[in-house]
């Protein structure tokens, strides 16, 4: 029986770390994956002048795992991603921490309506930066399997 072709064959690079290469060269908005793995643009196209969508790549074939391997994000070096990492996540630690003692602050004091004004912006700043995890988390992996792929190749 043939394998399950609605899904893509994983390489190295997960989806995920692909979305996060490509958003940060081609925009958020301009990349599209497919559930069958095609990696879709919108950018200029080659070898025109025009603008709009067009395969750019396909889940878990080398050459494209090479093409995302030289954009600008994947030099990300191990310790810089370390860092970017732990902050954000350290950071996202903190706001969870600040939105808890708004809360109760806003529920302490019903009266003050700058209280409930601070709870919104801490509570949006929160999300925002739940959001953002996701993105680091992938480069972070991206530069991990980087290091642990040189190391194979140097040792």
């Amino acid at each position: 029986m043939a394998g399950n072709t609605s899904r893509p064959n994983q390489g190295k690079i997960t989806k995920s770390t692909v979305r996060v290469l490509l958003a940060d060269s081609f925009g958020t908005g301009n990349v599209r994956i497919t559930r069958g793995g095609e990696i879709h643009v919108r950018g200029q196209m080659p070898n025109t002048n025009q603008t709009g969508w067009y395969l750019w790549g396909q889940i878990g074939h080398p050459d494209t795992e090479a093409r995302l391997r030289q954009l600008p994000g994947a030099a990300l070096s191990r310790s810089d991603s370390d860092q970017l990492d732990g902050t954000v996540f350290d950071l996202a630690d903190r706001l969870e921490m600040l939105v808890i003692l708004c809360k109760d602050l806003v529920e302490y004091y019903p009266g003050v309506r700058e209280l409930k004004g601070i709870y919104r912006n801490v509570k949006s700043a929160h999300a925002a930066l739940e959001k953002a995890k996701s993105p680091v988390r992938g480069l972070w992996n991206l530069s991990t399997e980087s290091a642990a792929t040189e190391g194979r190749s140097n040792g």
